[in-house]
């Protein structure tokens, strides 16, 4: 029988996925180049980046993805034992992934207005949510076998 995956170690492959997904948006942002993403008008990330309020105080939406992800894979790695300090970065990562997708709806809701998607901006959306969920799941889980002790 296989053993399931643990949740911090999907946070650990999530992050860096979407790390990844992040240095290559910020590179089209930067550079303005064409993406891999660009499948029409509508459909496009490259178009995305041609908006001002994608953009946030000079910096690329995407580059503040690079500083976030890195800090939820440490978390996830140093999170991986059930214990308090489990629990404590486990919180933190919960609360990081929520304040993440508040800001990926500010840049989602941009996008409708202007009819104008970022396909890997929505994956890094569907990510974060994610990372939210188990995270949420996973404090839950902890306090209660805290509380059992």
């Amino acid at each position: 029988m296989k053993k399931a995956l643990r949740p911090h170690t999907i946070v650990l492959l999530l992050s860096t996925i979407a790390i990844v997904n992040a240095l290559y948006l910020t590179y089209i942002a930067l550079y303005q180049t064409g993406s891999i993403c660009d499948i029409n008008e509508v459909a496009s990330c490259s178009s995305v980046f041609a908006f001002s309020w994608s953009w946030i105080l000079g910096v690329p939406f995407p580059a503040i993805a690079m500083v976030v992800y890195p800090v939820l894979v440490f978390l996830a790695w140093k999170g991986r034992d059930y214990d308090i300090t489990s629990l404590k970065r486990r919180k933190a990562t919960a609360i990081m992934a929520t304040m993440g997708i508040c800001f990926n709806l500010y840049f989602l809701t941009h996008e409708v207005i202007d009819n104008v998607y970022c396909p890997l901006c929505i994956i890094c959306l569907v990510i974060i949510i994610t990372i939210s969920i188990m995270s949420w799941r996973q404090v839950k889980k902890l306090k209660k076998l805290k509380n059992q002790h």
